[in-house]
């Protein structure tokens, strides 16, 4: 037994009307069709925290080590360097800063634990 045919430039269109239509390349198609709740999931947290497709993803799922040094294509010929220096205590409102160097300047990020 085999699956209907699925209608790609339909689904396309379907995702460019919820997302923007520059939001959604044909990857993003595949990734809807084959897995829906997590590429739904993974637009959300886009929307939230913006793009991370240029992290690393070890990173993106455990975080860096401290003293751990990595680059983040922010886009095509732009690298951002970055080092982690430290990492503070969870604070009261949930979050953690973290002090590292991005191209060579310190700098002080305010993450969501």
């Amino acid at each position: 037994e085999s699956l209907e045919p699925l209608d790609f430039d339909g689904l396309k269109k379907k995702l460019q009307d919820e997302y923007g239509e520059n939001a959604i390349q044909d990857q993003d198609v595949l990734s809807a069709a084959l897995y829906p709740k997590v590429f739904k999931d993974y637009m959300l947290f886009k929307e939230e925290f913006g793009p991370v497709h240029g992290l690393p993803t070890r990173l993106f799922f455990t975080g860096p080590d401290i003293g751990e040094e990595f680059q983040v294509e922010l886009q095509p010929g732009k690298v951002l360097n970055i080092k982690v220096l430290a990492i503070s205590d969870l604070h009261p409102n949930g979050q953690r800063e973290v002090f590292c160097e991005m191209n060579g300047q310190l700098r002080t990020v305010m993450v969501e634990d």
